[in-house]
């Protein structure tokens, strides 16, 4: 009887999962809050809980990029803002400086 798969194979695996979890070992608690949210967005999305959507929120002229996920705060994972990739670094780099971000339900506001 023949196996589908080799032993180094199985062996690689198991360091790559060895690395995985000594990496998480060292994250401070807030990493590790975002980690957590990110994965729960992701298996809500793969188990068909949460759909990600096509447009930014904000959905405008300067809208460009791909679709990311944004959480407000880390222990509400599943309460995310979809932002396209320039208004999601635009809002990071708002909160850096410690501004406040417009709302988009005012579309008369451009976003930064």
């Amino acid at each position: 009887m023949t196996t589908s798969h080799t032993p180094g194979v199985r062996l690689n695996t198991m360091r790559t999962h060895r690395s995985s979890a000594d990496s998480l070992r060292h994250l401070s608690p807030v990493d590790l809050a975002k980690k957590s949210a990110m994965w729960a967005v992701k298996d809500a999305i793969r188990d068909g809980k949460m759909t990600k959507p096509d447009t930014c929120e904000f959905d405008n002229d300067d809208c460009s990029g791909r679709i990311e996920g944004h959480h407000d705060d880390y222990t509400k994972p599943l309460d995310v803002r979809w932002l396209c990739a320039t208004h999601h670094h635009r809002l990071h780099a708002a909160l850096r400086r410690g501004e406040a971000f417009p709302n988009p339900q005012h579309r008369s506001v451009t976003p930064w």
